[in-house]
């Protein structure tokens, strides 16, 4: 099993000088260690299954703030979902099963990430949390404080919201989604949280769409005296576009 603990010489051990500039982000990462404050090239240590291990001259924040350009999502989805069941603090990055979660605050940071859905298994100790991966690594990251258990379960609602959006869409197109829960979806089936029981009660795609449709156009800055007439048009337009005329 390979070890990866956020010291100097654990990561330098790691590494053959290998330094990325123009790799594309996406859902292969396993891991992000910020490093821009440690003795080593480059300012993010990256673990990868599509790439192998290497250092990014771009930041944590940087790397994540570029997955759009993989998937076309981003942040978006995680941002309407944390809006919808208020949630507030670490926002995660979330699309279908793969989810990314920050280890502190990442918005106006750099800090390390875990993707969750490469996770077997963890433990925590003294204030660090181990993660076993599926490809039996072993990778150790501070957790300043919090409770991770929150965190993963409000994680754990953005995920099944989201997958929950995907099968009804998928049934609207005469398909079906399949996919198999990791073993942290796992330890949630069986949640009776107010929240996981919302997510049970959703069947409406419209209703799903009509709310992501008002986070949108109540986060694109429009502003001034009219403002939500100036909303309701462009929602009244965006409607039109479905209909034939």
């Amino acid at each position: 099993m390979r070890c990866f603990k956020k010291t100097v010489e654990n990561l330098k051990k790691h590494l053959k000088s290998r330094v990325l500039k123009n790799f594309e982000p996406n859902n292969q990462i396993i891991a992000l260690f910020d490093i821009s404050n440690l003795d080593i090239p480059g300012n993010s240590f990256v673990i990868s299954i599509s790439n192998g291990i290497y250092t990014d001259t771009r930041t944590t924040k940087q790397l994540m703030n570029q997955m759009y350009r993989s998937d076309g999502v981003g942040f978006e989805i995680s941002k309407f979902l944390y809006s919808k069941y208020k949630l507030k603090q670490h926002l995660p990055y979330v699309n279908g099963r793969v989810a990314y979660m920050p280890m502190a605050g990442g918005s106006r940071r750099n800090t390390d990430w875990i993707g969750l859905h490469f996770i077997e298994d963890f433990e925590i100790l003294d204030k660090k949390i181990h993660f076993i991966t599926t490809l039996n690594n072993k990778i150790t990251l501070d957790f300043p404080r919090g409770k991770l258990e929150k965190r993963l379960h409000d994680i754990d609602i953005v995920r099944r919201t989201h997958l929950k959006i995907l099968e009804l869409k998928s049934k609207s197109w005469a398909a079906y989604l399949i996919y198999e829960k990791d073993q942290l979806m796992k330890i949630f089936d069986n949640c009776t949280c107010a929240k996981h029981q919302r997510l049970k009660e959703i069947e409406s795609l419209r209703s799903l769409n009509d709310s992501h449709v008002d986070f949108l156009f109540s986060n694109i800055g429009i502003e001034g005296p009219v403002k939500e007439a100036t909303k309701q048009h462009y929602k009244y337009n965006y409607q039109r576009i479905k209909k034939l005329f």
